[in-house]
C-alpha cells in the first residue's frame, strides 16, 4: 500500500510559482534575479514528476487529443498562409492544462485546491505592495514604462489591465476557496485576501478590471443569496461601507481616476488610446470582410491611423487576422474544454462561472487575455486541469500495482 505525504513538496513548489508567476517585477529586486526564480520554480514544477518522487507523469483526459487535432487542422491554412503559427498557443495551454489535471489526479481534489488557495496567499502578500503604494501617493516607481508611472498605477505587471486580470483570477479562485472551504486558518486567509485583491481592482484604476470584478462578485454574491440572503445583504453593506470610507479619505484622487472620468466626465479624458480601441474594432470588421475565411495576418492598426498597435479584443483579433477559420479553431477548442469542466466535475457550478468569468471577460478588450502571456495566465490554465479532474476522485491511487497510463485511469 501507498501512503499520502500530508505536505507535499511538489504542491508548495506549485503554489509558489503560481503566486509569483504573474510578476513582472519586484521593488529593490532587479528582473534577471526575479526572472531566475521564476523559471526555476517553473522548471522544479515541469521536472518533479521525472524526479520518480511519485508514480506516473502526466495525464491528460482522452477528449484533449481530437479536440487538439480538431483546433490545430482548422487553423494551419491560415497559419500557412500568413506565416503566423498562433495556434502553437494551444499546446502551451495544453501543458498548463495537464499540470493542473495531473495534481488533482494524484492528489485529489481537495489538496490541489489547497495548493491554489496557497497560492493566492503568496500572490495577494505581494500585492499588497500596490494598496500600500497608493495610500502612500506613490513610493515605487515602475522600471518597465519610459514615462514616470507609481506602481499603484500598473500594479506589479506590464500595465494596469494586464494586472487586474489576475488579481480576478485569484479573486475567483480565492472566493472559490470560501464556497468550498471549512471555518479556520485557511478561510481567514482567503478572506484577507480577497479584501487585498479588491483594493488592487479599486486602486489601479482599470476600468476592465473593475468590469470583470463586477461580473466575478455577482455570481459570488448570487451565490450567497441562494444560500443565504441576509449573508447576501451582509457582504453587499459590507461593500457599500468600504466604499463610502475609500471615498471620504481618497476621495479627491479618485474623482480624478479614468474610471470615474469615463463614467461622469468623458471629455475631459484624453481618449486618444480610449477612442482608439473602440474605433479599432470597425478596422478589425472591415479587413474581416476583405478575407473572411483566412484573415489578413497580423494587424498593426497604426498602420490605419488609430492610436493602439492591436485590436483589444481576443475574438475579433483572432478574425480579423486569421479569419474565420482561425477564430473557428480557438472557439472550438475553448468551448470544448469549457465544456468539458462542467461536464467533469461535482464542484459547486458558481465557482466555476466565477473562475471562467475572470479568464474570459478580459478576453472583450484585450488583445490576447489569457490565450496568451503564459506565464501570467499559467493560474487560470492550471484551474482549469484542476478543474476537469473528477471533484470526488480522492489522493493516490490505493494499489501499487496500478502504474504508467493505467495511474490515472479514473480521471
Amino acid at each position: 500500500m501507498q501512503t499520502v505525504q500530508r505536505v507535499s513538496i511538489e504542491l508548495v513548489f506549485v503554489a509558489l510559482f503560481l503566486g509569483l508567476s504573474p510578476i513582472y517585477w519586484l521593488p529593490l529586486l532587479p528582473f534577471s534575479l526575479l526572472l531566475t526564480i521564476k523559471v526555476m520554480l517553473l522548471g522544479v514544477v515541469v521536472f518533479y514528476p521525472f524526479l520518480r518522487f511519485k508514480d506516473g507523469v502526466y495525464a491528460l483526459p482522452k477528449f484533449i487529443t481530437p479536440l487538439l487535432g480538431f483546433s490545430v487542422a482548422l487553423a494551419i491554412p491560415s497559419a500557412i498562409a500568413h506565416l503566423s503559427f498562433d495556434f502553437i498557443g494551444l499546446f502551451a495551454i495544453l501543458f498548463l492544462v495537464a499540470i493542473g489535471y495531473t495534481l488533482s489526479c494524484c492528489y485529489g481534489t481537495e489538496r490541489a485546491l489547497n495548493s491554489l488557495f496557497m497560492a493566492v496567499v503568496v500572490f495577494s502578500l505581494i500585492a499588497m505592495l500596490v494598496v500600500i503604494d497608493f495610500a502612500a501617493g506613490g513610493i515605487f516607481i515602475n522600471p518597465m514604462h519610459s514615462v514616470r508611472l507609481y506602481l499603484y498605477q500598473t500594479g506589479l505587471h506590464g500595465g494596469r489591465t494586464g494586472w487586474t486580470a489576475i488579481c480576478n483570477v485569484f479573486l475567483a479562485i480565492s472566493l472559490f476557496g470560501l464556497i468550498v472551504s471549512k471555518p479556520g486558518l485557511t478561510r481567514g486567509a482567503l478572506i484577507t485576501s480577497s479584501v487585498v485583491l479588491l483594493l488592487n481592482l479599486v486602486v489601479v484604476d482599470s476600468r476592465g478590471g473593475l468590469i470583470t470584478g463586477v461580473f466575478v462578485l455577482s455570481i459570488y454574491l448570487l451565490h450567497l443569496a441562494a444560500n443565504s440572503r441576509v449573508k447576501a445583504f451582509f457582504l453587499l453593506m459590507v461593500f457599500w461601507l468600504g466604499g463610502v470610507l475609500i471615498a471620504a479619505e481618497f476621495g479627491e484622487r479618485l474623482i480624478s481616476s479614468r474610471t470615474y472620468l469615463s463614467i461622469f466626465a468623458p471629455e475631459e479624458l484624453r481618449s486618444g488610446v480610449t477612442t482608439g480601441r473602440t474605433d479599432g474594432f470597425w478596422v478589425a470588421i472591415r479587413l474581416y470582410v476583405e478575407s473572411p475565411l483566412i484573415g489578413v495576418g497580423e494587424i498593426n492598426l497604426k498602420d490605419y491611423g488609430q492610436d493602439v498597435e492591436k485590436v483589444h479584443n481576443v475574438w475579433l483579433r483572432t478574425l480579423a487576422e486569421q479569419g474565420f477559420l482561425g477564430f473557428l479553431s480557438l472557439l472550438v477548442f475553448s468551448l470544448g474544454l469549457f465544456a468539458a469542466v462542467f461536464k467533469r466535475t461535482a464542484l459547486p457550478r458558481s465557482a466555476i462561472y466565477m473562475v471562467l468569468a475572470a479568464g474570459l471577460v478580459p478576453s472583450l478588450f484585450e488583445p490576447t487575455g489569457v490565450f496568451g502571456n503564459y506565464f501570467a495566465t499559467a493560474p487560470f490554465w492550471i484551474t482549469v486541469g484542476l478543474l476537469l479532474a473528477p471533484a470526488d476522485y480522492d489522493s493516490l491511487q490505493r494499489s501499487a500495482s496500478l502504474m504508467g497510463s493505467n495511474r490515472y485511469e479514473r480521471c
